[in-house]
């Protein structure tokens, strides 16, 4: 399979359109269209659209794609549970990319209220350099009680925060079932984690 096949399948796999993969590489989506299309492109861009990925040509190379779902040798990134608002707060200030997804929602009221969670969240990304300090606890009860209505649901909320060495950092939100086998329970020494 063509690298351009690999980078559409990775970008897939991140839900993310070719306009928004063009916008956070900083090419246009023609760029894009062409890559996965098979087309060259120039190694500038290649590059640009490989690190907005957070991948190299080696692993594009090791990749393959097995039924659309890529397998790619990786590092593995663990995402923490957010217990409250306060601790969500802190993923928030300064992100330039957010990644989201929810699993295990069966009913509609799983799905509308981890939706609007999401959005809620996606919101207050983009607007939080603007808000003043009484209206950053607003946010933070809203999304609070948003959080509390999904525990109601036996969904928790999981996270994570990456900085790459550009200092881009990307916020990564993710709403489980409370009895996914995915989740892994530890406890951790509270000296070791960084503030």
């Amino acid at each position: 399979m063509n690298i351009g096949k690999k980078i559409q399948a990775l970008r897939n796999s991140k839900l993310w359109t070719q306009e928004q993969l063009a916008e956070m590489a900083g090419v246009s989506e023609r760029t894009i269209s062409r890559l996965e299309n098979g087309e060259k492109i120039g190694k500038f861009s290649l590059q640009k659209i490989m690190d907005t990925l957070n991948t190299t040509l080696e692993a594009l190379e090791e990749m393959t794609v097995e039924n659309e779902q890529p397998t790619i040798p990786t590092e593995v990134n663990i995402s923490y549970r957010i217990n409250n608002a306060r601790e969500l707060m802190r993923l928030i200030p300064d992100t330039h990319m957010y990644g989201y997804d929810y699993h295990d929602c069966i009913t509609e009221e799983q799905v509308e209220i981890a939706q609007n969670f999401l959005t809620s969240v996606g919101d207050a990304i983009d607007i939080w350099s603007m808000l003043e300090l009484a209206e950053r606890f607003n946010l933070e009860n809203l999304l609070g009680e948003l959080m509390t209505d999904l525990e109601k649901l036996d969904l928790w909320v999981f996270g994570s925060r990456k900085v790459n060495k550009d200092d881009w950092a990307t916020t990564i939100i993710e709403i489980y079932s409370k009895d996914n086998p995915l989740i892994q329970k530890a406890h951790l020494d509270a000296s070791l984690i960084t503030k």
